[in-house]
């Protein structure tokens, strides 16, 4: 049974700007919508945690350095898979 999409004054998808969606589960405790109008999931605003440039560079020197990305993931605070993308594209740029 599929939920019926709402018209949510509350939440605007972040690519087309719609109001017309549905709540579709948690991610990491926060609740996730679908919108109806593009067929984008996503998290309302403030739910992501990117970094910041100078981390990624940061990241990118200690990788440089010879630290292993393990190790550059604990003390930067990201998953090992995310300093590893980082250092696959190499440019240091979100």
């Amino acid at each position: 049974m599929v939920r019926a999409r709402v018209y949510r004054h509350d939440v605007r998808c972040p690519d087309c700007g719609s109001n017309w969606m549905r709540k579709d589960g948690f991610s990491g405790g926060k609740q996730r919508y679908y919108c109806g109008d593009c067929q984008h999931r996503y998290l309302p605003e403030g739910a992501y945690r990117r970094p910041a440039p100078e981390v990624k560079e940061r990241a990118l020197a200690m990788y440089t350095e010879g630290s292993s990305l393990s190790a550059i993931g604990r003390v930067l605070g990201y998953s090992t898979q995310a300093v590893s993308q980082w250092v696959k594209k190499g440019d240091g740029r979100p």
